[in-house]
């Protein structure tokens, strides 16, 4: 994982961390709470 996303910028890695952790209760709860994080994502990019 981690050679696959090298390059890609901290706070879009850590939604994708966050996307695949093992334990449910560290993950996105629903699909509305993933995407609120990749709309604000998208914000602070512009």
């Amino acid at each position: 994982m981690e050679q696959a996303v090298h390059e890609v910028p901290g706070p879009t890695r850590a939604i994708l961390y966050r996307l695949l952790r093992k334990n449910p209760d560290e993950c996105f709860q629903t699909g509305a709470e993933l995407e609120a994080a990749l709309r604000e994502r998208l914000a602070e990019l512009g």
